[in-house]
């Protein structure tokens, strides 16, 4: 709907121009500054780190010119802008600045640098560019919605709760030739593989659908599990784990009044696995949902957060990447997320040389709506962070209002053409099959 001022979304959006408001705002700027993207042009594959690098350093100055040259045209009393090129960067070049790594080779930053370190002096110049046209009164947050770390494996908390007891699988004859192949490693949607792995498939259009569904019905996937005879099971890149409950679940087996058992059974599952390596215990914790959040919706989400050898070792996103504990092969990424981001804050409304303990991303919302004067919504979680702002600015009452409207049923939002690039950026980020 018409909005004062403009948008240019971000990804996982299509990149067709109508997604922006005014729905003409990038063709009119494109001959000048360059077609605008929202993502890099391609998925990073191991081996490719300096052209990859290179597309994001290209990323980052399209965006750059788009920010000034907005500025410029059309002033606003907030402006926000978002920069990808970090996270994918860290998905993909932590080894690269990483030399406690496993995947970390020294001669490759002797060839072509510290590849992610120039990725954020590149960001450093590029923000230094845009803050010079910011008036002197203007006040600034830097903010990330999560941390990074290094990547080492991932695991296949399916097969484990398979092993366990806890997951089974369908008995007919496809499924257990599936099964067979699955387990001897045999993968009959290898060809499909191949084609993404050469980024191929996204140009054969219908035929590379076809050929998607035809991989997906070659290995095991959750359709193949035998839900009256699973307790538990897993999706989900940090350990998402969900009981098998009968009136959540489509086809639930655990009686509600089971409920707390079973989940505390596989805790303890959990809580048994131990590093190959090492012997150590890989779980740090398992969460319990009431622990992790809270509202009306809680019930419908995880009921269990797994985290593993300090967020090193992530799960499989969907059914299993092949039959062994441990996936076989090292994923691409080198970098995952940390819950700790950034939070850096200076202008005429923040308090100078303070260091914010304690605070929380759902906490940045309401302090800068404050300090914008703006009433803040009465359902937010977070607080207001007195301590980031000047007392003049921390001492003004606030205001609030109350948001909560019944949410009405929307059009369709994206063409078929766009939804399916939703879907492609979607699944190369690993959270579709």
């Amino acid at each position: 709907r018409p909005l004062n001022g403009f948008v240019i979304p971000g990804t996982p959006a299509p990149d067709e121009g109508h997604t922006t408001w005014p729905r003409d705002l990038l063709t009119s700027y494109e001959r000048e500054l360059g077609a605008y993207r929202l993502a890099p042009r391609c998925v990073y594959r191991a081996g490719r780190d300096a052209a990859y690098a290179a597309e994001l350093h290209a990323l980052i100055d399209l965006h750059t010119r788009y920010a000034v040259r907005l500025m410029a045209d059309r002033p606003t009393d907030v402006l926000m802008l978002h920069f990808l090129a970090t996270d994918s960067a860290q998905h993909a070049l932590w080894k690269h600045h990483d030399a406690t790594h496993p995947l970390h080779r020294p001669a490759w930053v002797a060839r072509d640098g510290d590849l992610l370190r120039e990725i954020f002096a590149h960001l450093d110049r590029s923000l230094a560019q845009i803050l010079k046209l910011a008036a002197a009164d203007t006040n600034v947050i830097v903010m990330s919605d999560h941390g990074f770390g290094p990547l080492h494996r991932t695991i296949n908390l399916n097969n484990y709760f398979r092993a366990q007891g806890l997951l089974a699988i369908k008995v007919n004859r496809a499924i257990r030739l599936r099964d067979w192949l699955f387990r001897h490693d045999l993968d009959l949607a290898l060809p499909w593989k191949v084609l993404r792995r050469l980024r191929l498939a996204g140009r054969l259009g219908r035929l590379g659908r076809i050929l998607h569904g035809w991989a997906q019905r070659k290995v095991l996937t959750f359709a193949d599990v035998d839900w009256t005879r699973t307790r538990a099971y897993a999706w989900g890149h940090f350990g998402q784990v969900y009981v098998n409950l009968k009136g959540r679940e489509p086809h639930g087996s655990v009686e509600p009044r089971d409920y707390l058992a079973v989940r505390e059974r596989v805790a303890n599952v959990l809580y048994a696995l131990r590093d190959p390596i090492s012997g150590r215990p890989l779980v740090d914790a398992v969460v319990p949902r009431e622990a992790a959040g809270h509202g009306p919706h809680l019930d419908e989400g995880p009921d269990l957060h797994v985290i593993m050898d300090g967020y090193r070792t992530v799960a499989y996103p969907l059914f299993a990447a092949d039959a062994r504990l441990f996936a076989r092969r090292v994923p691409d990424d080198s970098g995952t997320h940390r819950p700790a981001g950034i939070f850096i804050a200076g202008g005429p409304a923040v308090a100078r040389g303070r260091t914010i303990d304690g605070a929380r991303l759902i906490d940045l919302a309401p302090t800068i709506l404050h300090l914008l004067d703006v009433p803040i919504p009465t359902d937010y979680d977070g607080r207001m962070l007195a301590e980031a702002l000047s007392p003049e600015i921390a001492a003004r009452p606030m205001v609030y209002r109350d948001d909560r409207e019944p949410v009405a049923r929307r059009e369709q939002a994206y063409s078929i053409a766009e939804q399916r690039c939703v879907e492609d950026r979607l699944r190369a980020l690993g959270y579709l099959g």
